[in-house]
C-alpha cells in the first residue's frame, strides 16, 4: 500500500495550509472516518501540511502532507483529485491557493484508470484418487495480491470447473470470508467428490466479489491424469 506526498505550489512563508481531497462527484474525503461526504457534513475534510522553508527564497516556501492511500480507497478504481487551501474551517465558497491536483487509485495504490487487475486460481487433487480437490482463489494488483477483506468484509468468489468440451461445469464452489486463513489474502476451501476423469483438461473459471465489483479469470487450465 503506497503513500503520496502533496506538495503545494509557491506560497508566501508562514502559512497555515490544509489539502482537501476530493471524489468525481465533489464529495469531500473526510480524514475522520475515512469516506466521501458532502463537505458541510465532513469533521475534519482537510490534512494540515508542513511548512518547508528551505525549499524556496526568502518569504516562500512550498507546503506538503503525506496521505496513506489504503484509507482514502481501498476498492476498484477511483479518481481523486486534490487542492490546497488557507483555512482549516471549510466552506462551500473556499478558494484554493493551488491547481487541482489529480491520481487514480486502486485498492490504496496509485494506478492508471485501468490498472492491471487480475483473478488468480489453483485447483490440485488432494488424493490419488481425487476425492478431494484444494482450490485458491486471489485478486492481484500488478503483481501484489490484494487484502481482500480489507477491500470488503463480505468479500465472496467463486471458482467453477468444467470438462473441455463440456457444456456445464463439473462442480462450482462458492468461496466466502471464512474461506480466507486467518493473515492471509487467498480464498482457500475443498470440493469433495469433484468427479474428475483421468486424463482429461479442465477449463478453470475463477472470480471474486468485492466491493460490488466483479473480476473473472478463465485461463486456468488443469489436466488430471
Amino acid at each position: 500500500m503506497a503513500t503520496i506526498t502533496l506538495v503545494s505550489p509557491v506560497l508566501a512563508d508562514s502559512l497555515n495550509i490544509y489539502f482537501r481531497l476530493f471524489n468525481i462527484t465533489g464529495q469531500a474525503f473526510d480524514f475522520n472516518d475515512n469516506t466521501f461526504k458532502t463537505l458541510s457534513t465532513a469533521t475534519t475534510p482537510y490534512v494540515t501540511a508542513t511548512e518547508r522553508t528551505d525549499m524556496d527564497g526568502t518569504n516562500f516556501s512550498h507546503y506538503t502532507a503525506t496521505v496513506d492511500l489504503a484509507n482514502v480507497n481501498y476498492s476498484a478504481p477511483m479518481e481523486v483529485y486534490w487542492k490546497a487551501y488557507d483555512n482549516v474551517s471549510p466552506a462551500d465558497a473556499d478558494v484554493a491557493v493551488s491547481t487541482i491536483g489529480s491520481m487514480w487509485v486502486t485498492f490504496g495504490e496509485i494506478t492508471t484508470a485501468k490498472p492491471n487487475l487480475i483473478v488468480f486460481s489453483t485447483v490440485n487433487v488432494k488424493s490419488t484418487a481425487g476425492s478431494t480437490a484444494q482450490v485458491k482463489c486471489w485478486l492481484e494488483l500488478d503483481g501484489t495480491k490484494i487484502d481482500l477483506i480489507t477491500a470488503d468484509a463480505a468479500v465472496s468468489g467463486t471458482v467453477a470447473v468444467r470438462e473441455h468440451g463440456s457444456a456445464s461445469n463439473l462442480f462450482s464452489k462458492a468461496l466466502v470470508v471464512g474461506d480466507i486463513p486467518t493473515g492471509a489474502k487467498v480464498f482457500e476451501a475443498e470440493q469433495t467428490s469433484p468427479g474428475f476423469t483421468d486424463d482429461r483438461a479442465f477449463q478453470v473459471t475463477a472470480s471474486i466479489v468485492a466491493d460490488g465489483t466483479t473480476y473473472t479469470s478463465d485461463d486456468g487450465i488443469l489436466v488430471i491424469g
